[in-house]
């Protein structure tokens, strides 16, 4: 991995590491959530799936509202590594590495063969 890589591993627990350094504190587990749903996602969402996802109780305005405050956490720590505009976010590829799209890939040309 290089250097500022970004480690999500979902097998077994989640675990978030840059640099091979756990990252902790966030903010709330659908932070956690967002995070590891836009990482499988593998390209930009659209601000109004993501909340209808994480809040879908609240009428949209709420949630956009949630989801702001919710982008603002994770920006706090993961800043270099997230694309937000103001219709989706993603995270900047290739600087993640997702261990349950690894495990897919690998499950799948195993099947192949």
């Amino acid at each position: 991995m290089a250097v500022n890589d970004l480690e999500i591993l979902t097998l077994g627990g989640l675990t978030v590491q840059r640099n091979g350094e756990t990252i902790k504190g966030f903010a709330s587990r659908k932070a956690e959530a967002l995070l590891v749903y836009i990482a499988c996602a593998a390209r930009p969402v659209p601000r109004e799936t993501l909340a209808d996802l994480l809040w879908d109780e609240r009428p949209q305005s709420g949630a956009l509202g949630n989801l702001r405050v919710l982008l603002n956490s994770l920006k706090q720590t993961l800043s270099d590594h997230l694309l937000i505009t103001r219709a989706s976010i993603e995270l900047a590829s290739p600087t993640y590495h997702l261990d349950a799209a690894t495990f897919e890939q690998r499950a799948t040309s195993l099947t192949a063969a």
